[in-house]
């Protein structure tokens, strides 16, 4: 067996959550783009590793009700809460067990995607290699593994403020209520640097992460003993061993060059070399610290698409709003698209700005990408010379902006609603999240911030039953003292479908 879970770990929550790469949608959406046939979404079999309290998978379970989920925790305490979260939605299709990752046993079953989210660089190193194992042993042959860790060289700095934090608490018999005695060390080693010092800043920068984080954050991922930061190259090679191929960052854009300065972009293409030694070499130019990859079987082929028909059934959605409004979608005109990461794409054809512009008309809801292309060519043509935009060109274009993190492709549509009806209703899931806090998980499989107190109370009452006079009679009873009008319920109800918790 593996050490049993520190007494922290029963007596300080992990805030778990979401994590929307993870999702089977997104991952079955990257692995069509390398020519995969992943199991369909919507009757998949998903096993996570280190689950937690279930606050990634049983959201996934709401959302894919004829899909099957099962969920391995070490721990007591969140096991018994993942259990009576799923139990208060009615899931019958996720089952949660406590279960050491090590004596998972060898007649589990087959996953068409297997999850291990905030394990790897925080379990010693036998764990880590029957975490590979298992994706050895109970991969579908199509599957798809998800697995996040800390990376080098990034890992290096950050070190630095976790061994000042060790120091500290290692003086206390009581870590937990030391906590915050942790980071006002690190920050009183940082203030006696020189200004301006490169070891001021890296401090300074992590101190802005720690009290950005609750503190079950602080101690699960900063100061378990085992946490240990890894070369991209040497996780591939563990990989390896195991049968298992790196298939893409769950993430793409995080290692795609175009996202960085020109500098960065120019190295890597004198770098050279094969796609592994070309993205460790990455690592090292933007000092990465952190890497959610994919992998799947070795064996399987891999061809990255090159055109539309290789996308056959697929979706795109975006967030994208031009500079100006409205954007000119003249052919030859230079519009400017910013995303609300603050990255940006400059468009001169006609059809790619208007595939913007539905896409943003849509948003969150996702477009069939064939519709998507017809709807762009006859929107393009109204408004002067159109280009042709073949489909070749217009699969090259979804592909390196869902690449560079611009565009989402998806390979299903949640049951979700963009605007408001008579009587609105939001996801059991939300309704039952925001009654426990601020922080809600959207249809998209997004983790969501309601720091409006009208939002958070006319959210908690969009269960069918009551139309928009209703909702403000009774968000007013909830509220006294507070003064708002049926119009701010209204903003509310914009701003909940704007982030896809409405339902149908």
């Amino acid at each position: 067996m593996t050490e049993p879970p520190s007494p922290l770990h029963d007596r300080i929550h992990y805030p778990g959550g979401a994590w929307e790469h993870s999702h089977p949608d997104r991952m079955g959406a990257n692995a069509r783009t390398f020519g995969l046939r992943p199991a369909p979404v919507e009757r998949c079999r998903v096993l996570e590793l280190g689950c937690g309290a279930g606050g990634n998978l049983i959201p996934m379970a709401y959302g894919l009700p004829d899909a099957r989920f099962v969920g391995i925790e070490l721990a007591a305490r969140p096991v018994e809460a993942g259990r009576e979260f799923a139990g208060s939605l009615g899931l019958s299709n996720v089952d949660v067990q406590q279960l050491d990752i090590l004596e998972i046993p060898a007649d589990l079953g087959e996953f068409d995607y297997i999850i291990a989210h905030g394990v790897y660089s925080w379990v010693p190193e036998p764990v880590r290699d029957a975490v590979m194992s298992v994706f050895a042993r109970h991969l579908a042959p199509d599957g798809i593994a998800y697995m996040n860790f800390n990376a080098l060289p990034g890992g290096h700095l950050r070190n630095l403020a976790r061994d000042l934090m060790r120091f500290r608490l290692s003086l206390s018999d009581d870590p937990e209520a030391r906590g915050d005695d942790a980071i006002r060390f690190v920050r009183l080693v940082a203030d006696a640097q020189p200004d301006g010092s490169p070891y001021r800043r890296i401090l300074e920068e992590e101190i802005v992460r720690f009290e950005h984080n609750p503190v079950g954050v602080l101690f699960h991922d900063d100061l378990v003993p085992a946490h240990r930061a890894f070369h991209f190259r040497s996780v591939v090679d563990h990989a390896e061993r195991h049968g298992l191929r790196y298939l893409c960052e769950a993430r793409p854009a995080d290692v795609h060059p175009g996202r960085y300065p020109a500098p960065i972009q120019a190295a890597v293409r004198r770098f050279g070399g094969g796609r592994i030694a070309r993205e460790q070499c990455f690592d090292f130019l933007v000092c990465q610290m952190y890497r959610c990859s994919l992998f799947c079987r070795d064996g399987v082929a891999l061809a990255p698409i090159r055109d539309l028909d290789g996308m056959n059934g697929m979706r795109v959605a975006a967030d994208l709003r031009p500079a100006t409004e409205p954007a000119d979608l003249t052919d030859g005109i230079v519009a400017t698209y910013f995303a609300p990461d603050g990255a940006s794409v400059d468009l001169e054809d006609s059809a790619a700005k208007a595939a913007l512009e539905i896409l943003a008309e849509h948003w969150p809801a996702s477009v069939e990408i064939e519709r998507l292309l017809r709807d762009a060519r006859k929107r393009a043509g109204r408004s002067g010379r159109p280009t042709r935009f073949e489909r070749r060109e217009f699969a090259e274009f979804l592909a390196t902006n869902h690449a560079m993190g611009l565009t989402d492709l998806h390979v299903r549509e949640p049951r979700m609603v963009t605007v408001a009806g008579e009587r609105p209703v939001a996801s059991a899931l939300a309704r039952i999240e925001i009654e426990r806090g601020a922080r809600v998980t959207s249809l998209r499989h997004r983790q969501v911030e309601i720091d409006d107190p009208i939002a958070a109370e006319v959210l908690a009452r969009l269960d069918g039953t009551r139309d928009l006079a209703g909702l403000h009679r009774d968000a007013v009873r909830a509220l006294p003292g507070e003064f708002f009008t049926c119009d701010q319920i209204e903003a509310a109800l914009r701003g909940l479908a704007y982030h896809g918790l409405l339902e149908r």
